[in-house]
């Protein structure tokens, strides 16, 4: 169920109820939106940094499960996750209202605040032990929680550079690596593309300015037609430095992308300056599974690459 690419974000409940009939029925939007509805009145008066009311957050990430085609549960969960949390309202009402697989998921995904920790970090560390007890009975709460962090990630720009920080970290350790063995890959992209840009703010401009640099020249085809080249550019942002340095794009290819480095390797002596590209492209499992793509990194050097096709 991953998602397949970045959705504008959900308006408003009417919007997000025009996405969500196309696969539930009548009576299953109605419930979705009942819950929007009482997650509205439970977080007014209560807005996020951006100056937005409250509501938009558990409806962007309502959004985001749409885009999965989740179950009206976990949709319902999704408007309500911040309930508990942050506002009188107990599991107990909301099981009343909306049953006890919705109160359930939400009281997986609810933090831990009304007990006091004597760090942060014991704190997190509890939240944590909490909501994987709660995975372990659905693993829909981890999904509601993946969406929760990816638009907390998408609008990190409101926070303070310490939070910021803290948030990418905590992103790119934890949720980045659940959602890889969810088979979630473009979320777990995304997650690292915004957790890189968040930690490494100017090394981020430098990949982004090189990449843009070689996109006009990106695709040289040889005599035969057969065979599409890939541009490699250097970046000096990109030296001495693990993953995040390895910023990809998606080029159009003719060929599969191992049959590519058989291709380059047996036109080169110096087998080395492969590895960048064969570890790119493992790290990336081609992105969306398909097999018409080839990537443009960053490494040391590029003109025995260039050479050497």
């Amino acid at each position: 169920m991953p998602i397949t690419a970045i959705a504008p974000p959900v308006d408003n409940i009417d919007t997000l109820a025009s996405g969500l009939s196309s696969y539930l029925n009548r009576d299953q939007v109605n419930g979705i939106r009942r819950a929007y509805y009482y997650a509205e009145q439970a977080h007014e008066g209560q807005f996020r940094r951006s100056g937005e009311p409250y509501v938009t957050h558990p409806l962007a990430v309502a959004g985001i499960l749409c885009e999965m085609h989740m179950d009206p549960q976990s949709l319902m969960a999704a408007m309500l996750h911040d309930v508990i949390e942050d506002t009188g309202i107990t599991k107990t009402a909301i099981k009343s209202q909306f049953g006890t697989s919705v109160a359930d998921l939400v009281d997986g995904v609810s933090k831990l605040n009304k007990m006091t920790f004597s760090s942060h970090a014991e704190a997190q560390a509890e939240n944590f032990q909490k909501m994987a007890m709660a995975m372990a009975k659905d693993l829909r709460v981890i999904l509601v929680k993946i969406a929760d962090r990816l638009h907390n990630m998408r609008t990190l720009e409101v926070l303070t550079s310490e939070k910021r920080r803290r948030i990418a970290r905590e992103t790119l350790d934890i949720y980045s690596p659940i959602a890889n063995r969810l088979g979630m890959n473009n979320v777990r992209v995304e997650f690292e593309e915004l957790g890189f840009n968040a930690l490494y703010p100017m090394r981020a401009r430098r990949i982004d300015a090189a990449v843009k640099s070689i996109r006009g020249n990106r695709k040289e085809q040889n005599s035969s037609g057969s065979f599409t080249h890939i541009l490699v550019a250097i970046s000096p942002a990109t030296r001495g430095h693990p993953w995040p340095s390895m910023r990809m794009t998606l080029l159009p290819c003719r060929c599969h992308p191992w049959r590519w480095i058989a291709h380059a390797s047996r036109r080169t002596e110096n087998k080395a300056i492969l590895m960048p590209v064969i570890q790119a492209h493992t790290y990336a499992l081609l992105m969306k599974g398909r097999s018409d793509v080839c990537l443009s990194i960053g490494v040391r050097s590029c003109s025995d690459m260039r050479h050497a096709l």
